[in-house]
């Protein structure tokens, strides 16, 4: 196992006024999704801090990262995830 040597950026942030981030969220190392209603400063404090675009995607839901797996291979998503968010995903390549 290596260790970098470089410095992590860390930051505290709410979503939707709450402490449950991965929650809301579904992160990869190569992007972030993140459900329609965020503020759009927290939105840019996840994409600084993570050095990665944020996609805020219409959804029938706010708990977006406790219905997804992601990794570089692909996207998992609940059911309960309707088929026009599925097509935004998409949309995204």
């Amino acid at each position: 196992m290596s260790v970098s040597t470089k410095s992590a950026n860390i930051e505290k942030i709410k979503v939707f006024s709450g402490p449950n981030v991965g929650v809301h969220l579904v992160a990869s190392s190569e992007f972030v999704l993140a459900p329609d209603g965020i503020k759009q400063s927290v939105l840019k404090i996840i994409e600084r801090t993570l050095e990665v675009p944020v996609y805020s995607i219409p959804s029938n839901t706010s708990l977006f990262g406790a219905l997804s797996l992601v990794n570089k291979h692909g996207i998992v998503l609940s059911t309960v995830i309707v088929v026009d968010t599925v097509g935004k995903i998409e949309a995204l390549d």
